[in-house]
């Protein structure tokens, strides 16, 4: 990354495995990952500013070719893209990643193409999911984009199981979809939860656009929606198209695309799966979650927040406005049902917001922000008239829009176009484990790079989004005390915590997943000697006993932290 600013030192990059795809099983957490799972990381310093403001940050290979389609994720102090780009006729996915906040990447000095190059081309852009499930800061990477296959268009997939060193679609082709069908495939969104992953994708059938799912069990290694099409949008030959698949806060999925509703305009729809994708709301029912509006065109999805653009103009030039709608209740309500959500600023009717992103943040030092939700467009700006990268963030206490009052670019305004940002969260990983992480905010895109016509290269700007040492925590960052106890252990029914501290105080004991998603909250006021003991009956937030594994439990007081790891059987 270039003119990149007040950034922790570079980290070296994951040493080099074997080239065969590994085998996916489990292997123990240790310590020091449990550690980090829990938001107790390391923590470097700070950004001023979304540091792609100030000067271009051009990080992939500036080779003259035309990349698009960008995709960013990030896990614990590493950064990991995706974007399609012409290698150099034919289209592929291609790959790069940054140890050490973005010094340096490893895409900035060469092309490296992570699909098949077996001469058929890709289409649009990738989709990625990451999984922490085995315990390790190294996560599993899952990357799913439309590409030719006989004489269709076809879902193909591509899985990390070493954090990027190798993945299995350089060596071979692997199918989500279904070729029998002889019918086209496109845009696939893919999601991970803890125990399957998760593809939808549009594809016609009887005329009109329907949403298509398919599901492994195995990691990957086998799909439902290669033996048979399996559709879940229900089928009113109204077209639905563009969907995109999250995980909800409490397990559940949804699956959100544009599709004509009642009033015969475009809205949102949703899908619901409360049993891991056996069923789907939507398989005997529309559900709209949005305003009706005249034109709709891109949208994108993170948990429970949908964001969009639409335009109410009844006549050209269209202008279009970036919107949301949110469920609080898993699902049972969205905002959009009864009230429009504005995002993006209207200032003048003139410009229009394109290519959204949305991103539900979280700390990953366990702190609250006040912001939780980012989203981004490209949209003209008003010094250069060209494309820049606007943000809109969201605060937790009023649910007010940063953006929807006014402009915030992200982007350097050299007059070049950027467009289809993506966003992502990392933190720290560096030493001493005691002190707390900052969460850092990073928003890719590709803009055009000078020379060539067709010249698009990935840009990247950042900052940091959660101060380790302010956000939702003590000024005094909490301290490591490792007196944390569970019996037994492992566990079938019910298990004890008991905490052994000098300070008395209110204590919250929060179990989480070794994904990090946090399943239940536990409250007690230590005595006046510090001890404290807390019954878990290993049931959810929802009152249902978790699934066997592996669980991280943190006790957080006013200045002391204490961990431990559980098993359930």
């Amino acid at each position: 990354m270039k003119n990149q600013s007040c950034c922790a030192a570079s980290l070296p990059q994951s040493s080099p495995c074997d080239h065969g795809a590994p085998h996916p099983g489990r292997r123990r957490v240790t310590l020091a990952a449990s550690l980090l799972l829990l938001g107790l990381g390391p923590v470097g310093s700070a950004h001023a500013q979304w540091s792609g403001t100030t000067a271009d940050e051009l990080v992939s290979f500036d080779d003259n070719e035309y990349a698009r389609g960008v995709q960013v994720v990030g896990e614990y102090g590493r950064i990991y893209l995706f974007w399609a780009e012409d290698a150099p006729t034919v289209r592929e996915i291609h790959f790069g990643r940054s140890s050490g906040h973005g010094q340096p990447w490893s895409c900035s000095t060469a092309d490296r193409v992570i699909s098949l190059p077996d001469g058929n081309a890709v289409y649009e852009e990738p989709d990625v999911a990451t999984f922490l499930g085995h315990g390790d800061l190294t996560p599993n990477l899952y990357v799913v984009w439309s590409e030719d296959y006989l004489s269709t268009q076809e879902v193909h997939l591509g899985i990390s199981y070493n954090g990027g060193d190798t993945f299995t679609s350089e060596v071979a082709d692997i199918l989500v979809s279904d070729p029998a069908s002889e019918v086209d495939t496109g845009i696939p969104s893919i999601a991970h939860t803890d125990d399957a992953v998760h593809v939808v994708w549009h594809q016609v059938t009887n005329g009109v656009g329907e949403v298509f799912y398919s599901r492994s069990t195995d990691d990957g290694v086998t799909w439902s929606g290669t033996s048979g099409d399996r559709m879940i949008s229900f089928p009113d030959g109204n077209g639905a198209i563009t969907p995109k698949i999250t995980e909800g806060p409490d397990g559940q999925l949804f699956v959100f695309w544009r599709e004509n509703g009642d009033a015969g305009m475009p809205v949102i729809h949703v899908g619901i799966s409360t049993d891991g994708g056996d069923t789907w709301s939507s398989e005997t029912a529309d559900r709209e979650i949005s305003q009706p509006v005249r034109l709709m065109t891109d949208l994108d999805a993170s948990g429970s927040t949908v964001v969009y653009t639409a335009s109410h103009d009844t006549a050209s030039p269209f202008h279009y406005e970036a919107f949301v709608t949110t469920t609080y209740d898993g699902g049972l309500t969205f905002t959009g049902e009864t009230i429009e959500v504005p995002v993006s600023f209207d200032e003048d009717h003139t410009r229009s917001a394109s290519n959204p992103a949305v991103l539900e943040a979280r700390c990953s030092n366990g702190g609250i922000p006040a912001i939780d939700t980012i989203v981004a467009w490209d949209e003209a700006d008003d010094v250069t008239g060209t494309n820049e990268q606007h943000i809109s963030q969201r605060y937790r206490d009023t649910q007010e829009w940063t953006g929807a009052t006014a402009d915030e670019i992200v982007s350097f305004p050299d007059g070049e176009n950027g467009y289809r940002p993506s966003i992502a969260l990392y933190s720290d990983i560096v030493s001493p484990p005691s002190v707390i992480p900052n969460t850092y905010a990073i928003i890719a895109w590709t803009e055009f790079a000078g020379d060539a016509t067709d010249n698009y290269e990935v840009h990247v700007s950042q900052e940091v989004f959660c101060d380790g040492a302010s956000a939702g925590v003590p000024e005094s960052a909490p301290t490591m005390s490792g007196r944390l106890a569970s019996w037994p252990n492992p566990v079938h029914d019910q298990v004890r915590f008991a905490l052994e501290s000098a300070l008395s105080g209110d204590w919250t004991v929060d179990v989480f997943t070794t994904t990090g998603r946090r399943v239940r909250s536990l409250s007690s006021r230590a005595g006046e000697t510090g001890g404290l003991t807390v019954d878990w009956n290993l049931a959810d937030t929802e009152g249902r006993r978790v699934p066997n594994g592996m669980y991280l439990v943190r006790a957080t007081g006013d200045a002391e932290v204490a961990t431990t790891t559980v098993v359930v059987r």
